[in-house]
This record gives C-alpha cells, structure tokens and sequence, in this order.
C-alpha cells in the first residue's frame, strides 16, 4: 500500500512469499465469488435439464413436516413449490409472499433471486 507502482517482487515478496500468494490465489478460486458463480452454473444447469422434472414428482409425494419453528421457512417455501409446480409460472406472483430468510443462505441470495425494474 505503501509502493503501489512498486515491482511485486521487490515490494510484495519480502512481507509475503510467492507461495503465500499461491496459496491465497488458490484458495479464492475455491471459495471466492467466481467460484461459487462456477456452482450455481452447474447446479441450475443440472435442475433445468433433469432435477426439473424430477422433483416435482418427488415433492407430489411427499409431505414435509416439522415441529421446529426454525424449519418453518423450508416447510413454507416447499409448500409454495408445490402449489406452483404445475402452473408452469417461471417466476412466482409478486403478490406471493416467498419465504427466503432461513431458506436460502445469504451468500447465494444475489446468485437465486432475481430482481425486475421495481426491484
């Protein structure tokens, strides 16, 4: 911060190894934003080819219940799922309340819930 037009080499490597800095770029792939856009590429990709069809048969049998009042999200969200399989809607009504805190986590909120002009 001192330096910034400075060499790495001459600036950065004797606080930091170069290894270190391997190590910390290494760890940023795996764990950094572009990463975790890498996941939900493949995993969005994997619903809307197979899971899509899948899963709302799974959800048509099956009934998800919980005494917990920390499930209630997930119970709520996957009610609304399944009222909504087969209208063949691509987004929810906005008049629809759609349970998100406690049912997906905040690191992946930008990456799932998308926003239109009014937000």
């Amino acid at each position: 911060m001192n330096n910034p037009s400075g060499i790495v080499r001459d600036v950065i490597y004797p606080i930091v190894s170069e290894q270190t800095l391997r190590d910390l770029v290494k760890e940023f792939k795996h764990t950094g934003s572009a990463y975790r856009e890498k996941i939900h590429s493949v995993i969005r990709a994997s619903y809307s080819h197979h899971y899509r069809r899948m899963v709302p048969e799974i959800l048509a049998i099956l009934d998800f219940r919980s005494n917990n009042d920390v499930h209630r999200p997930v119970i709520h969200a996957l009610d609304l799922i399944k009222r909504y399989n087969t209208t063949g809607y691509r987004y929810f009504p906005t008049s629809e309340p759609v349970p998100i805190e406690g049912v997906i986590r905040q690191s992946w909120k930008d990456l799932i819930v998308e926003k239109d002009d009014r937000g």
